[in-house]
This record gives structure tokens, sequence and C-alpha cells, in this order.
């Protein structure tokens, strides 16, 4: 940076200085007027002479008193000229200056002009935009598939690493403040926008587990159960800090005195709110089944009206002693299956009248009511193609085997 001071007396008086430059390359040129005699403004111009003697005017700018000001031009030639003048030669100053330059420099832009090709999505090592953790991949960053993007974080797959620091970093000292999924990168899900509920368990050194807290993200209120503790936070959007971990299940190992030895966790997602789909959230606190099974625990309350329709379809289920896929293809789950048809109809037609959500009390909303009509009609995986499957097999429902229940 070249730094000149200045102080100039004489009503026409200015300044102006060459500058020695590379043609074609950007800099950016810098000035600083600490002083201007009252009620002045000073203009700054810089031009540029040609090969024939003719003047090119690069830029021009108005600066008042304490003003700095950056100009990035691209000279086309060798040499520039910048010139300050006053705006007025009428008037004379009584301390002998106008205006005073603190400084006049520039900076070359260290850059080489030049056209980049990125293929999104079209080439033959790319041919998905989605990759790790089902994020958006950024291949303008890295490289096909090296860097993904989430609403509230950057990750590069080469690292396991995230970009940025994690925002709840304070509250799991035992992790790496740039850790993902509790470091499990090949089976961690780590997305970004509902953690519905966080439930914290205290494992003695006996093994046994008990239920200390829930904290409830939903703004769907949860009355304290058995005596354990509830949180009830009420969020803007209905989901807690962690991003889209559906439950978040805490373990804190303690030694015989109530002593922290450590912490783990993992989290429990399911295809929408807390019930759609395989992934119920479970009573981890209490004793497993021969097959290590534990229990469902539906009492966390659904986020709307469509997860109300996926607890009563799990819960008919269950008095049914079905489930997974072998359940959905059960005869006995037929009416099961049917009533959630219809309560998910029920529930797209409530959004279509912009009409009042059972549990969240306010209108239902477009993804409530997509969720409900996906799983019901849409797809390999819906309700309406299972049953339409069994009567392709010609199985209809047995009289000796009863009928599930249909609730409303």
């Amino acid at each position: 940076m070249v730094r000149e001071s200045f102080n100039w007396g004489s009503p026409t008086g200015g300044f102006s200085k060459t500058i020695s430059v590379s043609s074609g390359v950007p800099i950016v040129l810098n000035v600083s007027i600490p002083y201007i005699y009252t009620g002045l403004t000073v203009q700054i111009s810089v031009t540029e002479t040609g090969s024939t003697g003719s003047s090119t005017l690069l830029a021009s700018r108005t600066l008042g008193m304490f003003s700095s000001h950056s100009i990035s031009i691209t000279p086309k030639t060798t040499s520039i000229k910048v010139t300050i003048n006053t705006m007025s030669s009428l008037i004379t100053a009584p301390f002998g200056g106008l205006f005073s330059i603190d400084y006049l420099g520039y900076e070359k832009v260290n850059y080489k002009p030049q056209t980049v090709l990125v293929n999104l999505c079209n080439d033959a090592d790319d041919k998905y935009m989605f990759g790790f953790n089902t994020q958006e991949n950024v291949n303008e960053i890295a490289g096909a598939g090296i860097h993904n993007t989430a609403l509230f974080w950057e990750y590069d797959t080469r690292l396991g690493r995230r970009w940025n620091v994690d925002p709840l970093a304070a509250d799991y000292p035992w992790n790496s403040t740039y850790a993902f999924a509790e470091n499990r990168v090949i089976d961690g899900i780590d997305l970004e926008g509902k953690e519905f509920y966080y439930v914290h368990i205290n494992e003695a050194p006996d093994g046994k587990r008990t239920l200390i807290e829930v904290i409830n993200y939903t703004n769907v209120p949860r009355q304290n159960i058995a005596n354990v503790p509830t949180g009830n936070i009420h969020t803007e959007n209905g989901y807690g800090p962690q991003g889209d971990v559906g439950v978040n299940y805490t373990f804190t190992k303690v030694d015989n005195n109530g002593k922290v030895i450590s912490r783990s966790g993992f989290n429990v997602k399911n295809l929408y709110g807390v019930y759609n789909g395989a992934d119920n959230p479970k009573k981890y606190w209490e004793s497993s089944n021969a097959k290590g099974e534990y229990p469902d625990d539906y009492s966390l309350p659904p986020i709307d009206e469509a997860d109300l329709n996926g607890m009563i379809h799990d819960q008919d289920y269950d008095l049914l002693h079905l489930s997974g896929f072998y359940g959905v293809m059960d005869n006995k789950s037929t009416p099961a299956n049917q009533a959630y048809r219809a309560r998910a109809a029920k529930i797209v037609d409530k959004y279509q009248k912009g009409q009042t959500d059972a549990v969240t009390l306010k209108p239902v909303t477009k993804e409530a009511a997509q969720a409900a009509h996906i799983y019901a009609e849409e797809g390999v995986k819906s309700f309406k193609t299972a049953e339409n499957v069994k009567k392709t097999l010609n199985n209809p429902p047995s009289p000796s085997v009863g009928i599930g229940p249909v609730r409303p």
C-alpha cells in the first residue's frame, strides 16, 4: 500500500498522481479524506491515457469529510492518473488548506479470470443430487460427493466431520465440537430440523436404568408421568435444536454415589413425526423381551393428527401382536390398515377445507396432509398397495383368525 499525506491551500488547488499499474490486472484503489473545509466536498477521478493520447475516465466519486472509499478498476494501460479537486473554486480556506489526504494507494486483485464448469448430477461419478446421510451434495466445493450441506451445518465426507462447531457442544463435553452423530459416521443420522423429544435415562452400576426426565419440543403439552418431570419447551417451529433426529435418547452412567461416569446416546427417527413408520419410541429403561426388544413408549404425544393416526395404527397392531412387514401383509391387519386409510382421508379433507387439527388445535398443515396421504395411498410401502397385493393373492381375511380393531 502506497501511503502519502498532502495539504492544499489555494482555492483552485488539487492533487494528482500517476501510478504505474499492470495492464489487464484488476486493482482496488483506496482513498481516505480526514479533513475538508466546511461546506466542501471533493471529487476524485481516475483516468488513463491510451496510445493515441486520448484520456479515458475509469471512475469518478464524490467524497466528504472523514470518508474512505475503495474503487475497483481494471486498467487497459500501464499507468493511471488519480486526481482529487474541491467541488468549488470560490472559497478560500482560513487556515491554508481546503482538504487533506490521509492516504492514497492501491492493491492488486490476485486472480486470473477464468471459466469453471461444474457438473451437477450428470456425470458418471454423480448421477444423484443427494449423498451421505441423505443430504444434498455441493459438488462445487471439493468435487462430486465429497461435501454435503444441510440447514444448520456443512459436512466433509472425507473427514467424517462438520465444518462448523456444534451449537450444542457445551452439553456434550465428551464429544469433539465438530463431531457428527456421536462419531457414528457409518450408521449415524444427523439431519436438520426436528428433534421432537429428548429422553434422559440414568444407568446404575448394576445396569438398572431409570427414566429421569423428558423434554418436549413439539408444542403439544405432555404431563408428568409417574413422577418423571417433563419440560414442555415452547419452540417456534415445534422441534428442538439437534436436528431431524426424532427422539433423542441420552444415557448417563453413574457410580454408586450418583457421580457421572460417562454419557452416550442415539436417536430414534421415524418416517414422519413420532409414530409413522417402523421405528417407534421405546421404553429403554424397562426390561427387554427374549428378542432384545423394548416395549413401545406411547407416553410421548403425537406431533399432529397425522402422527396420531400412526400411533392408533401401531396400538391396533399391538393388540393383534403384529409388527413389521409381515404384520402389514397378515390378513388380520386389514381392518387396521383400512381404518388408517380412512383417517388419513379425513385429515386430507380437513386440510383442503382449512379445518382444525385434532392434536395441535390449529389448521391442519400441508405437511401433515401430505404425510397422511402418502403412507396411506401412495408408493409401494403404502397400506393401499399392501391391501391390493393381498387381493391379488386372493387371500382374504379368514373368519377363523378374527379381525383387528377399527377405531375412529
